[in-house]
C-alpha cells in the first residue's frame, strides 16, 4: 500500500524529469518541449522506507515513455551513477531522486511482481475528508504464477545498465530485466522473455489513461 501526502515538491518531479529525460538514448521528443504526465503506478518496498514509482510522460504530440523513480531520504551509494537529482517535499523533508533501473529495491519489486503475478500497490490518498483510496491511473500484472517468496533488494548484488534507442537492459544477479521505454511503441524483442511453460513470457504487462489494451511494459529472462 502506498502513502501520497499532500505535500508540496521543489522541484517537482516531473522537473527533474524534463530536466535529465533528453539526455537518455531512448528519449523521443523536443528537449525543449512541455513534459506531460499521462498516468502513474507504484510498486510496495516491503521496508517501507523506499518509494518506487513509475511515469508514463510525453512531450507534445510525441510517443509515452516509461520512466521509473526511486525515492529515498538519504543519499544512497549503490546506487550514485542514478541519481536524477534531489527535491524538497514538505513532510518529509530533503528526498533523494533516482533513476530506479539502478535501485536494487526496483528491480526487486519489478522482477517479484513479473515472477508471482503481482500488481501495482494499492494507493491511498491524504485529503481534505482524511486518508482515501485512490482510483489507480495505471495497472498492471506480472504474468508468472510463482507461489515462492518475493525477490528480495538485499539479494540483487551489483547492478549494470544498458540503454537501448527504445529500452533499458538491466542485469543484476541472476536476473536480466528488459524495460521497455516506449512500451506503446515497442514490439517485444524477439526471444528476450523467458517462457513459463505456456508459451506466455514472463513480463510486466500494464495499461494506463488514455491508452487502449494492455502492454508489455518490462520483460525478464
Amino acid at each position: 500500500m502506498a502513502h501520497l501526502y499532500r505535500a508540496q515538491l521543489t522541484p517537482s518531479k516531473l522537473e527533474l524529469v524534463e530536466a535529465w529525460a533528453p539526455s537518455q538514448p531512448w528519449f523521443v521528443g523536443d528537449a525543449d518541449g512541455t513534459f506531460e504526465q499521462l498516468a502513474a503506478y507504484r510498486f510496495d518496498d516491503p521496508l517501507g522506507q523506499v518509494g518506487l514509482e513509475v511515469l508514463f510522460v510525453r512531450v507534445g504530440g510525441g510517443p509515452t515513455m516509461q520512466i521509473a523513480l526511486t525515492y529515498r531520504d538519504a543519499a544512497y551509494e549503490p546506487a550514485e551513477s542514478w541519481l536524477i537529482g534531489t527535491l524538497m517535499h514538505s513532510v518529509l523533508g530533503k528526498r533523494w531522486v533516482y533513476d530506479a533501473t539502478g535501485d536494487p529495491a526496483f528491480v526487486a519489486a519489478l522482477a517479484s511482481a513479473i515472477l508471482t503475478g503481482g500488481t501495482q500497490a494499492e494507493l491511498m490518498a491524504e485529503g481534505e475528508n482524511g486518508v482515501q483510496r485512490r482510483e489507480p491511473t495505471a495497472t498492471v500484472r506480472g504474468t508468472g504464477r510463482t507461489s515462492g517468496p518475493d525477490v528480495a533488494a538485499e539479494d540483487i548484488g551489483v547492478i549494470s545498465t544498458r540503454e537501448t534507442d527504445d529500452a533499458t537492459i538491466v542485469t543484476a544477479s541472476d536476473l536480466r530485466v528488459v524495460i521497455l521505454r516506449r512500451p506503446a511503441d515497442t514490439p517485444n524483442p524477439a526471444g528476450e522473455g523467458e517462457s513459463i511453460g505456456n508459451g506466455q513470457e514472463l513480463a510486466l504487462r500494464g495499461t494506463w489513461t488514455g491508452q487502449s489494451g494492455e502492454n508489455t511494459l518490462a520483460i525478464l529472462s
